[in-house]
């Protein structure tokens, strides 16, 4: 009995060992979830620190990024008022320049062209002229007719009357002398009719052929009442101003010497000279240089210079020879060493265009009306009446 009850107060002894040790395992436990608990905790505050760091440092970049915000707006309205400013300065610097240059063109001017560049260019043209009569004479000489009495001459002879370029008497000579031994007539006439065009237009205004321009005849009042400089620089402005306005000068020009030339080889009795491609062929090149010498003279006098006025002039036919105002083409050098006062027959045509300058002088105390001061520059070459003498009488020319 006894030892039942040692047996079971063993066993009841293990059992609580078991449960004490049971008991220190969920202690264990206990101690283990504690700290486990502790330490989450800590973490958990470690966690809400950095939230609230976190938090705090996106607080203050949402702040800085306003502020940021705030200062691009701000640039943005610098920006747009300097833009704004830059663009009302370079309106007003626009407004201002093209005020200055309103202003300026009716300032004195120092030209930079020279008398003699113009007539360097005068004499160029007259020798290129003078070449086209002479080139287009020979190439028609063995075509000329003795008969001129076709409707075609007759019609020719109309229109060169009518154009005015010749006179009558070279006109009606071209119709009565045999032309195909020697057509110095012919080509003094082409010279002539040629030199005519160019002069009208190396001095035109509108060259449309339709009268005077009016804006010449107002020139002529600005220039009566007005400083040179004034006057010099409305007449630039209004012809570049024309000249702009209108368009196909060099072809309306090339067919106007095309058709001239035609006209005076016809009225000479050239056979098949109706039709204008032969003159073509033979001078288109030169007139086209011829046209454009007469252009740049007209560009450079009437444009580009206005200190002073330059014209190309002739001398009308009919008009009194006078040996200070021109040169007479086929004068005899011996009468002119001898010493002889000459006398001369008046003019046939003229061959080679001259050059007047005309400077208005403003002194003091005469107001604006001023004085002129004219210089002929280059004499324009004329032929004289009894040039006609001498080709009837072929014995009697002078050499």
């Amino acid at each position: 009995m006894l030892r039942a009850k040692e047996e079971e107060l063993r066993e009841s002894q293990m059992r609580e060992g078991d449960w004490m040790h049971q008991v220190e395992s969920l202690q264990q436990q206990v101690r283990s979830a504690q700290e486990e608990k502790r330490e989450a905790m800590e973490e958990r505050d470690a966690l809400r620190r950095e939230a609230t760091e976190l938090k705090n440092t996106i607080s203050k970049l949402k702040t800085e990024a306003q502020h940021a915000r705030n200062q691009i707006t701000t640039l943005e309205q610098v920006q747009s008022t300097l833009q704004s400013e830059r663009q009302s300065t370079m309106t007003l610097l626009e407004t201002k320049a093209a005020e200055l240059r309103d202003a300026q063109v009716f300032l004195d001017k120092v030209d930079d062209i020279t008398d003699s560049d113009i007539v360097a260019k005068v004499k160029r043209l007259n020798a290129i002229t003078f070449q086209t009569a002479a080139v287009i004479a020979d190439a028609f000489q063995t075509r000329f007719s003795v008969q001129r009495t076709s409707e075609t001459a007759r019609q020719a002879r109309a229109q060169l009357d009518a154009w005015g370029f010749i006179g009558r008497d070279l006109i009606g000579q071209l119709d009565v002398l045999d032309h195909r031994a020697d057509p110095v007539l012919v080509q003094t006439a082409l010279q002539a009719a040629i030199a005519a065009y160019t002069t009208w237009l190396c001095n035109t205004w509108d060259f449309r052929r339709s009268g005077q321009c009016p804006f010449e005849t107002v020139y002529r009042k600005i220039k009566s009442d007005e400083p040179q400089s004034v006057a010099g620089r409305w007449r630039a402005l209004s012809r570049a101003g024309i000249k702009a306005a209108l368009r196909d000068i060099r072809r309306e020009a090339s067919g106007c010497l095309t058709e001239l030339v035609t006209a005076i080889l016809a009225a000479s009795g050239a056979e098949g000279t109706s039709h204008e491609e032969e003159v073509r062929r033979v001078s288109y090149q030169a007139f086209q240089e011829i046209i454009a010498l007469a252009l740049e003279f007209q560009t450079v006098t009437g444009e580009n210079i206005v200190s002073r006025d330059l014209v190309a002039l002739g001398a009308a036919f009919g008009e009194v020879f006078d040996p200070v105002r021109m040169i007479d083409e086929w004068e005899d050098p011996k009468a002119t060493r001898s010493g002889r006062v000459p006398t001369h027959p008046p003019v046939l045509c003229s061959t080679g265009l001259g050059l007047l300058r005309e400077v208005k002088i403003t002194r003091e105390g005469e107001g604006d009306r001023g004085t002129f001061d004219t210089v002929l520059l280059l004499k324009p070459t004329v032929v004289l009446t009894n040039m006609l003498d001498e080709l009837r009488s072929p014995g009697e020319r002078r050499t």
